[in-house]
Formats: structure tokens, C-alpha cells, sequence
């Protein structure tokens, strides 16, 4: 069985693909602070790594705390995108599983994963024989002392330290590896979700970053119908499928989706005519907004136009939009023109459209 499994739930971003017991690639980033961001280009190095296409995949695996609150969210939010889109199980081990899972030794004593949650507080769960054994216990070191019996315990964990000299402390960090090996054996269960050790301390935003690794052009009538499906949800006035299909017919023009062609979760269509290359649409599912599908699938159109020999690139926006105004400006595109009541609106008169323009440079063929 070849599993990815990703971890960024305490420290810097893991990822590593297994098969079996045999590490087949790894890929980290050592700087802890932007170890969710770094991940699907992790991914992606792992996969090309070893020539692997995400096909070959069997399982995704992803530690779901506690931990670093937002690392897990993006690290779930990652792992879902990628099951999703890769149709794929996906496995979610929390991080004291995991640390239990990875503790090699004869003792019998009681084991406690011990793991700091903020506010000098730490989550204590504790195994017997391998097994869960109560509830999670939250607080601090000196009161958790009331509940955990030291000397009938091996400590393990980040939080272990907080016990002093006097606890029998097993060293241990998280190990992506380890997480492909316990995702093997376990049965895949619903959804996969966060787990917190107690309410996070900031409001939670809605649960809508997903990561992908990779993008499909395809003009073919699965992908066309997805699409056209896909483009419905984002606007209120969608193309119809014959639409769509005529005009990915058109010479020069290019489809581009993420994702499945029966499940796609962003999509683009750009052409190109002569020196000059046009973004058509391009849209992301509401559900995976945020996560960097846009961009990838910016970054894939603008590398079709540059290999076609544009030399610029445009696009209409509606003046309103301000997540996708974002999006182009971190590309490079400026503003060149404007036309009112461009985009059709049901509430009253209709929206002002922008023209942007990017330069680009051309490709050589040599």
C-alpha cells in the first residue's frame, strides 16, 4: 500500500510516501512558522521525487492534533483536497496516536502523551497495552500531577519535559513516516477533522482551504460537462454545456482543470490569438476558495500563453471582487481599462468590469 502522509501539527511540515514499511521519499521544511504553506509544494516534490503520479496513490494520511491550531486546519484542509481530488481514501490519526503508535518499547507501565495546548497548559491522554485509557486531560503540570501518578507512567510528548527529572521521559518527535505506517492499519472513518484539546482562542473561519498538487488540461466531454457544473456554482449567470463546448472547440483555446474530470475543483479556460493571450473564466468550487487553486490555475494559463508565444496576457474582472482584484495584483497584472455595466446584475444596474494586462516573456522553443 503507498501512502502520503502529512504532518505540520507541531513542528515543521513533513511529508513522506511509503510503501509497506519502506520510506520511498521525503520532503520537509525546517522553518516551523510557514510549515502549512509549504505544503503541497512538499507534496509535489515527494511525487516527482520518485516519477510517482498521484493515481498510483492508495491513502492519504494527515495528523489532526492537537497542536498548532492553524497548521492542522491546513494540513486537514491540504489532505481533503488532495483525497478528493485523487479519489483516494483519507486516514486522520491525532497527534497522540501517533506519538503512542511510535513509542518502541516493553514497558508495560502506563504511557502518558503529554502535548503543550497554550495558555502553560498541557493535553494528557494516556494508553494502556497500546489502547486508549480515559479521557484527555487538560491543565497544567501541577495539575495534571493530581490525576497522573508519575511514577507508574512513561512520559512522551513535547509536554513531557514539564514533569522534571523525576518522570521517566521517552524523547520522541513526530515522524511522518510513522504516520504512513499507522494510517496502514486503520480503517478509513468518516470525515476527517481537527481535534482540539479545548476551543481554539481566535474565531474559526469557514472550512474551506483544500490543497492540490497538480493540474489537467483536458478538452474531453467528462471534463466539459464537470466544468460547465463547476462554473454554475460560481456564477449566477453560468455558461450552458453547448456554450462551453463551443468554445473550448475554437482553435488556440485551452481548457485547463484541477482535479478529476468528473470532479473538478477549479477550472480556467484561456485562448490565444496571435501575440496575445486572453483568460477567459477561471473558478474555484466555493468550497475550496482560499487554498491556492486560483493560482495555480493562473500560473498553468500563463505558462500555456508564454509557450504559445503571447507576449501579454488579459482578463475582465468585476470591479467588486475584491478576493480575485487580489489574486491578479500578486500576479502582476495592471489595470488598462474599464467597462460599466459589463457584468449582468439582477439587483439593479449592472457591474463594472476591469481590464487587466500582464507582460510576459516568451518562450523559446530552444
Amino acid at each position: 500500500m503507498i501512502v502520503l502522509a502529512i504532518d505540520c501539527a507541531l513542528g515543521p511540515g513533513q511529508v513522506v510516501l511509503a510503501d509497506g514499511g519502506r520510506e520511498l521519499a521525503r520532503c520537509s521544511n525546517d522553518n516551523a512558522t510557514d510549515a502549512a504553506e509549504s505544503l503541497i509544494g512538499l507534496v509535489d516534490e515527494v511525487l516527482a521525487h520518485v516519477g510517482l503520479l498521484p493515481d498510483r496513490i492508495d491513502r492519504i494520511a494527515v495528523t489532526t492534533g492537537p497542536g498548532r491550531f492553524t497548521s492542522i486546519r491546513t494540513a486537514i484542509a491540504t489532505a481533503r483536497g488532495l483525497s478528493m481530488a485523487w479519489g483516494c481514501p483519507l486516514v486522520g490519526i491525532t497527534t497522540f496516536d501517533l506519538i503512542a503508535a511510535a513509542i518502541k518499547s516493553d514497558d508495560e507501565r502506563t504511557l502518558g502523551v503529554l502535548i503543550p495546548v497554550g495558555r502553560g497548559e498541557l493535553a494528557c491522554r494516556l494508553y494502556r497495552s497500546g489502547k486508549v485509557f480515559g479521557d484527555v486531560h487538560v491543565g497544567t503540570a501541577a495539575a495534571l500531577l493530581a490525576r497522573i501518578n508519575v511514577a507508574d507512567c512513561i512520559l512522551a510528548g513535547p509536554g513531557a519535559v514539564s514533569f522534571g527529572p523525576e518522570a521517566a521521559i521517552v524523547p520522541l518527535t513526530l515522524d511522518a513516516f510513522e504516520l504512513a505506517q499507522v494510517a496502514m492499519l486503520r480503517p478509513v472513518e468518516g470525515q476527517v477533522m481537527p481535534v482540539y484539546a479545548r476551543p481554539p482562542d481566535a474565531d474559526l473561519p469557514s472550512d474551506q482551504n483544500m490543497g492540490l498538487s497538480f493540474v489537467i488540461d483536458f478538452n474531453d466531454e467528462p471534463a466539459l460537462l464537470a466544468a460547465q457544473t463547476l462554473h454554475a456554482q460560481c456564477f449566477a449567470q453560468p455558461w450552458s454545456a453547448s456554450a462551453l463546448q463551443q468554445l473550448v472547440a475554437e482553435p488556440n483555446t485551452r481548457l485547463v482543470v484541477i482535479g478529476k474530470r468528473a470532479s473538478p475543483v477549479a477550472m480556467g479556460i484561456v485562448r490565444h490569438v496571435v501575440d496575445e493571450a486572453e483568460i477567459l473564466t477561471i473558478c474555484v468550487v466555493p468550497a475550496a476558495r482560499g487554498a491556492g487553486f486560483g493560482r495555480k490555475v493562473m500560473d498553468y494559463m500563463i505558462s500555456i500563453a508564454q509557450r504559445n508565444g503571447a507576449g501579454q496576457v488579459f482578463l475582465e474582472v468585476a470591479e467588486d471582487n475584491i478576493e480575485a482584484l487580489g489574486l491578479y495584483k500578486s500576479l502582476d497584472f495592471q489595470k488598462v481599462g474599464r467597462r460599466s455595466n459589463y457584468y449582468a446584475n439582477n439587483d439593479g444596474p449592472g457591474k463594472t468590469a476591469l481590464i487587466l494586462r500582464r507582460e510576459i516573456s516568451k518562450v523559446s522553443e530552444f
